[in-house]
């Protein structure tokens, strides 16, 4: 068996990595380079490798006289970011790194529990809190796994027409109706859509102030339509309301649901088959603006004949409600932490 060190050291020997860092298990890395949530860069510890190398940007370093995993829970609360940002001086940034030598940086105060026991509970309690965290997102993950699995199955019956060309099957006009409700007032929640429905606008999402026309018109939207974005649908941006009565932008369509279980046809046309297949009707020369019209969205054909399709329905309902759940208990578990880690890093 070869050594991981004497294979890792050949590596090595075999490039020229005179202008890098060799880091070891356990010890610690921070990158200046500042991203989006991460406005003074990242600080984390090697543990997934042996051995590994790193550009000379970044700034390299062991523990001594302090518990490793108190580190790393205290590098993941962001509160060394104010340090940072004295030593540092606001926007003096370079190629998107930050103006801070190894020498300023290693001056940084930290307060740190002056008992390695309590240091230990610490990043012990921390670390059971991720380890929940982990848990709900892979329970999460295997249940929309589950999910995709079920609708294939129920699809499977479409997508061989789909493959045959076969006019058979029922069209999507047959089960949604396309409908402009355009706002007269401003007494609407303005809203948005992406990936995980519709939600508040906030300001990551706010372009209201890229409209030049005053007069432009929002679309309103009821709980229970179906609303997608034509130039988005490739990312999966297509829901049923469950928001409630609200205005998005007029680039959305806005279709009402009839004659079909909503969790059923959710299910479908956000599953990846239906959107591969839709996205075979995208117009356009410019990626971010190919688009699938309403008109093409409704022309495809589903068949969803399964004599075991009142089952499926319920099941498909049960599974969003464990989901639902399971995402409600983790945003109020992230809450948690997040409180956490600002009480006890002060």
């Amino acid at each position: 068996m070869v050594n991981q060190y004497d294979y890792f050291d050949k590596q090595i020997a075999s490039l020229n990595l005179s202008n890098y860092y060799i880091i070891k298990k356990g010890e610690f890395a921070y990158n200046k380079s500042y991203s989006n949530g991460y406005p003074y860069g990242t600080i984390k510890r090697l543990d997934s490798l042996e051995k590994g190398a790193l550009s000379s940007l970044y700034i390299c370093f062991s523990v001594n006289d302090i518990d490793s995993d108190y580190l790393v829970k205290f590098f993941d609360s962001g509160k060394w970011n104010n340090q940072v940002k004295l030593i540092s001086g606001e926007g003096a940034r370079n190629h998107g790194l930050l103006n801070l030598s190894p020498k300023d940086f290693f001056e940084i105060n930290i307060n740190v529990p002056s008992s390695r026991n309590e240091q230990i509970k610490i990043a012990k309690f921390l670390t059971l809190v991720d380890k929940k965290l982990d848990l709900l997102i892979n329970k999460i993950e295997a249940l929309k796994k589950y999910k995709e699995g079920l609708i294939l199955k129920t699809l499977k019956p479409t997508i061989e027409n789909w493959k045959k060309g076969s006019v058979n099957g029922i069209r999507l006009s047959s089960f949604l109706v396309p409908y402009k409700k355009l706002a007269t007032s401003d007494n609407y929640i303005h809203a948005t859509l992406s990936k995980e429905g519709i939600s508040d606008k906030t300001e990551r999402y706010n372009r209201d102030f890229l409209v030049k026309d005053e007069n432009k018109k929002y679309r309103i939207t009821d709980e229970g339509d179906l609303v997608y974005n034509p130039a988005n649908l490739k990312f999966g941006v297509i829901c049923i309301n469950r928001y409630g009565t609200c205005v998005v932008s007029p680039i959305y369509e806005t279709l009402k649901v009839k004659n079909i279980d909503r969790d059923l046809l959710e299910s479908i046309v956000t599953s990846k088959s239906f959107i591969r297949y839709a996205l075979r009707f995208e117009e356009g020369t410019v990626y971010e603006r190919r688009a699938v019209s309403v008109v093409d969205l409704l022309s495809i054909k589903i068949c969803i004949e399964d004599k075991n399709l009142d089952t499926i329905c319920n099941i498909l309902k049960a599974v969003k409600r464990k989901i639902d759940i399971l995402n409600y208990v983790k945003e109020q578990l992230f809450k948690a932490k997040s409180y956490l880690l600002n009480a006890m890093f002060i």
